[in-house]
């Protein structure tokens, strides 16, 4: 996947993007909402695990005027008919509207590829991801197995669906 737009582009990971994911999810404040911060090491194995691979769930956002990883995004199959989107944003890049032309973007790829209905999720403590997912237009409906609000937008319905899993 390449998408572009403004300045930035959301991209396939390269294995020389550790050191700037790294600086992603590696900080304890942008993680407080999330599992924990990783380590240098967990870094790296996430990464291959779910960004270097023929069908990857995450994808780096670079800001391409400078080179740098300005966020970190997440976008694959959710359920058997819904994809997720989410994102984190590197401290230095928030509040310039990132998560939403982001998830705006990812919105208009799956579009393009047939998808009609994503999910967020997101910590219930979480009100600036839940004020860009509700002004995105996503709709609460209910927990996740994970234990985390879910909510989606369904393009060709009025109303959440029952949830299903891939397991």
């Amino acid at each position: 996947m390449l998408l572009q737009f403004s300045h930035y582009m959301i991209r396939e990971y390269q294995t020389s993007d550790a050191q700037g994911l790294h600086e992603i999810i590696g900080d304890p404040d942008l993680m407080k909402e999330m599992d924990h911060p990783y380590t240098e090491k967990e870094t790296e194995e996430f990464l291959w695990k779910y960004g270097l691979n023929d069908q990857p769930y995450v994808y780096a956002l670079e800001d391409t005027d400078t080179g740098k990883l300005a966020g970190h995004i997440i976008y694959h199959p959710y359920d058997e008919d819904s994809f997720e989107i989410g994102w984190i944003i590197h401290p230095s890049y928030q509040g310039r509207g990132l998560a939403q032309m982001c998830t705006e973007q990812l919105i208009q790829e799956g579009i393009s590829n047939g998808v009609s209905r994503f999910v967020m999720e997101c910590t219930a403590e979480n009100s600036a991801s839940r004020h860009i997912i509700e002004k995105c237009g996503f709709q609460y409906c209910g927990t996740g197995e994970d234990g985390l609000p879910v909510f989606r937008k369904e393009l060709n319905a009025s109303s959440c669906t029952e949830m299903r899993y891939i397991v």
